[in-house]
């Protein structure tokens, strides 16, 4: 018999097949191995993760959202001479002139003050859904008149409004008294719901008598109000 020593090349392709031998031990009984690219990839080892962490950090310094549109965003549209008619008193206190009168021509609305408390008008079902802020063009038209307070609020057309207080109950938006004291100077107002609301709502207006003033000579007029959406 022959004898003979192996050589480096036929030691390393001996090493080779017994490696392959041995992953092939490694598959399942079903298993086949089409090309010997396939054979050779059984012997590796797969790397993966056990699992996935996943950090939400939140920065303390960051600005919150806009409440509001840009304002060269936003639409508007003023309320027609129609709308106004609308208005009607929600106070009713005794006075000898009316306290209510709606101007021609898109001339707007006059509130006659009173020293019983503040006087009140509503524009019932007049801001439309999805509207966001009302603005209201205020004036004192009477070079003798007194200063004035003027304030705007939104309500829900089925709840009736207390003003009894500074701030009216149940109101879901008040802008707040704003004195005027200068006549003949335009002034502008407005109240703006948080929550986008589905239905449409009431627009009241309001002015009263600060402390010293009389409510004659008045000529207090809400000349335009336009309504604003996001």
């Amino acid at each position: 018999m022959a004898t003979g020593t192996v050589g480096p090349m036929s030691a390393a392709r001996m090493n080779h097949a017994r490696s392959q031998r041995a992953s092939t031990r490694l598959l399942p009984a079903d298993a086949t191995c089409c090309s010997p690219s396939d054979a050779a990839a059984i012997g590796r080892t797969l790397g993966g993760f056990s699992s996935i962490q996943v950090r939400n950090v939140v920065s303390t310094g960051g600005k919150h959202p806009r409440l509001n549109a840009p304002q060269e965003r936003q639409r508007m549209r003023r309320l027609t001479g129609e709308e106004l008619k609308r208005a009607a008193l929600v106070t009713n206190y005794p006075s000898e002139l009316p306290a209510l009168l709606v101007a021609g021509d898109n001339g707007g609305i006059f509130l006659r003050p009173s020293i019983h408390g503040p006087v009140v008008a509503a524009l019932n079902s007049t801001f439309p859904t999805f509207a966001r802020s009302v603005i209201a063009t205020v004036e004192i038209a009477h070079e003798d008149a007194s200063p004035f307070e003027f304030a705007m609020a939104l309500g829900r057309p089925e709840e009736k409004l207390g003003w009894k207080n500074d701030t009216p109950v149940g109101a879901l938006a008040f802008s707040g008294w704003t004195r005027i004291s200068k006549p003949f100077e335009l002034h502008d107002l407005k109240v703006s719901v948080r929550e986008i609301d589905r239905k449409w709502l009431t627009i009241y207006l309001a002015i009263k008598l600060p402390r010293g003033s009389k409510p004659m000579p008045s000529n207090a007029f809400w000349r335009k109000l336009l309504l604003v959406w996001d």
